[in-house]
């Protein structure tokens, strides 16, 4: 399974500010594979855009909708997406934060039911540069290349990235900000199969914020089972902060909590099982290039 990039996307609370600034920041030219659904009424259309209260309005007028970008508030957010979900749509982008983690579980249940590719929380999103945005700002400041980033923590760190290869004379292919949402799961075998796949992608980096917030052992397979393209795991917390801050803590036994947050091991433990495994651990991200 890849992601669908086909253009007609529904955007989910467009009167929220990340939503105008990203709508602005993009200067889409084809507004019209675009629809909105505002939480507060604002008018009938936005930047040529046109705006309906229901998503099976959106859809029934656009047609063929896959990808919903959801802006709304964190406490609207559950509905918003269930709401999606029940018109057929079955990509989900969530740039909101601060959801609360019952909504989450809630959403996530759903979501496999489903069969819906859930994507975030935290400010995240899909750039293909030269091409489409789903979810990130500015993209007029990637410069296009060959890096192909799945960056899982603060989306800057991605915008980052970029202009670090920029300065090296280096561009990207494909940005995916995963945000940090600990009790979400990541599709890591999704997310490799579409770089995998597209043609402009030569090397993959993947940043991790936190090394104890993913399932270390099923990114490692995934990669062991997709690695058609030389990937590399860059620990952006080397000298192990989260682990420091966050300390000893009890086990927590429910049916609802990502088994591999529970994970007893060291950062540097992780780092031994990938080395092992015989991936590519860089400490610098201009390793890539060595």
């Amino acid at each position: 399974m890849v992601w669908n990039f086909e253009p007609k996307i529904l955007l989910q609370g467009i009167n929220e500010p990340e939503a105008l600034s990203y709508v602005k920041a993009t200067q889409w030219k084809n507004t019209n594979q675009l629809v909105g659904v505002p939480s507060d009424y604002i008018g009938d259309s936005y930047h040529d855009i046109p705006l309906f209260d229901l998503v099976s309005e959106a859809v029934e007028h656009l047609g063929g909708i896959k990808t919903s970008i959801i802006f709304n508030h964190p406490f609207l957010v559950l509905d918003a997406a269930l709401e999606a979900i029940d018109a057929g749509i079955k990509q989900i982008i969530i740039n909101a934060g601060g959801i609360p983690p019952l909504d989450l579980f809630k959403l996530k249940q759903k979501a496999q039911q489903k069969q819906v590719q859930l994507l975030g929380t935290n400010g995240a999103g899909i750039l293909m540069t030269d091409k489409a945005s789903y979810g990130v700002l500015n993209p007029q400041l990637y410069p296009s290349g060959n890096i192909g980033i799945i960056n899982y923590g603060d989306s800057k760190i991605s915008f980052e990235l970029a202009l670090l290869y920029q300065e090296n004379d280096q561009g990207i292919s494909t940005v995916i900000n995963l945000g940090n949402c600990t009790f979400q799961e990541v599709d890591w075998e999704m997310l490799l199969s579409t770089l995998n796949n597209d043609q402009n992608t030569e090397k993959i980096i993947i940043n991790i914020n936190n090394i104890l917030s993913i399932n270390y052992e099923k990114l490692a397979h995934s990669i062991l089972n997709y690695q058609e393209k030389p990937v590399f795991l860059y620990n952006l917390d080397s000298h192990d902060l989260n682990a420091i801050m966050r300390g000893p803590q009890p086990r927590i036994i429910t049916d609802q909590i990502p088994l591999h947050l529970n994970q007893v091991q060291s950062p540097q433990e992780i780092i031994n099982y990938w080395q092992e495994l015989g991936l590519k651990v860089i400490s610098n991200p201009l390793d890539i290039f060595s």
